[in-house]
């Protein structure tokens, strides 16, 4: 089973492609995906690995549906090939769940993400 401590979040966003399932060479089947999310005026996407029974709720979801994700957390600094420096952003869940924009007084826009009405 994966180690799941540490600091733990809940990330709401869109698909930015189809998940894919996959087995770990130890045998352990997980899901992977790429998320979409609108922070303020930029866009930020998040590695996405699921576990457990989340592997299956996971790949019941398409590229560009929103998702509700809970789970570890976790960022990292590294280098582009532009040699610029950036952050990577991810989480590993065992729930994933439907996410309507709507739920935070949001709205979808035609680009599968989403922008604040406040």
């Amino acid at each position: 089973m994966k180690d799941m401590s540490g600091c733990w979040g809940v990330i709401r966003g869109f698909l930015y492609s189809d998940p894919i399932e996959k087995t770990s060479n130890a045998g352990t089947k997980f899901a992977s995906a790429r998320l979409k999310v609108r922070d303020k005026d930029k866009t930020v996407f998040w590695s996405v690995s699921a576990f457990d029974e989340a592997v299956q709720s996971l790949m019941s979801f398409k590229e560009g549906e929103g998702v509700k994700i809970e789970g570890s957390v976790k960022t990292q600094a590294y280098l582009d090939k532009n040699n610029a420096a950036q952050v990577g952003h991810t989480i590993m869940t065992r729930l994933v769940e439907p996410f309507e924009p709507k739920q935070l007084g949001q709205r979808a826009t035609h680009n599968s993400s989403y922008s604040n009405t406040r």
